[in-house]
């Protein structure tokens, strides 16, 4: 058994769509690796798949497919919601209130089952989960750190600068940040985005993830990410975690 500082790790992002959830799967795998016995939690997801055993979210799917995770759907994502929209605005489109209750029960549950539970939140740090109740309020209500997964592109630093930010105002430890979907030939943006965003903010970019033109999160396709050298960054991570 594994002696960590933190029972969990909510991975965030600068926006939505910068790769939480293949970021996420990947970790869980490099892990797993390592000998840890993960769990994740998607506490909400908005934007279901339809199927004929009703809704699901891509990104339990996903997750739940390439880290092999025994735990069912339901477990891994408690609250579901139809529309691709803030959770918040999703929930009052169904007419219904999120139980912040049970994402937190969801959590204890796993987290007695399994050394370490990675939670990816939705969309960035200050999306509303529920009125004024945030992504960065859950994280630090489990209290847990956070990584931050950032776009390797033009706009990155001040995003991710403002992150850091919001996430440094709530007190809420960050164990790194990661670029994700970096060029095979870096333009000068990318190359200098690392630096400036280490220089600014005082946060070690732990890592990159490698551009793959096949991942698709909706299809269950992960391309060739799982042969690609992404161990070192695992390694660092678990580091931050070990006392």
């Amino acid at each position: 058994m594994n002696d960590f500082k933190y029972p969990g790790v909510f991975i965030t992002g600068t926006d939505t769509g910068v790769g939480k959830t293949v970021v996420t799967a990947l970790l869980a795998v490099g892990l797993k690796k390592l000998g840890i016995d993960v769990g994740i939690l998607k506490p909400v997801a908005s934007g279901a798949l339809e199927t004929k055993e009703g809704p699901v979210s891509a990104d339990a799917l996903f997750l739940k497919k390439f880290a092999e995770l025994n735990d069912t759907l339901k477990e891994i994502n408690p609250i579901l919601l139809r529309a691709p929209i803030a959770p918040s605005a999703a929930a009052r489109m169904e007419g219904i209130t999120i139980d912040l209750a049970a994402i937190k029960a969801a959590y204890r549950k796993l987290s007695a089952r399994h050394e370490l539970v990675l939670v990816e939140g939705a969309g960035g740090i200050l999306t509303p989960i529920r009125d004024t109740y945030l992504m960065r309020d859950l994280a630090r209500d489990l209290q847990i750190p956070c990584l931050v997964v950032a776009r390797a592109s033009l706009g990155t630093v001040n995003h991710t600068a403002l992150t850091i930010e919001a996430l440094n105002a709530s007190r809420i430890p960050i164990l790194g940040v990661l670029l994700n979907n970096t060029s095979a030939k870096p333009g000068p943006a990318e190359r200098t985005a690392g630096p400036l965003i280490e220089e600014i903010t005082g946060i070690q970019i732990i890592g990159e993830v490698k551009h793959e033109p096949a991942v698709d999160v909706d299809n269950l396709s992960i391309g060739s990410l799982l042969s690609t050298d992404f161990d070192q960054w695992c390694k660092s991570l678990l580091s931050e975690l070990q006392t």
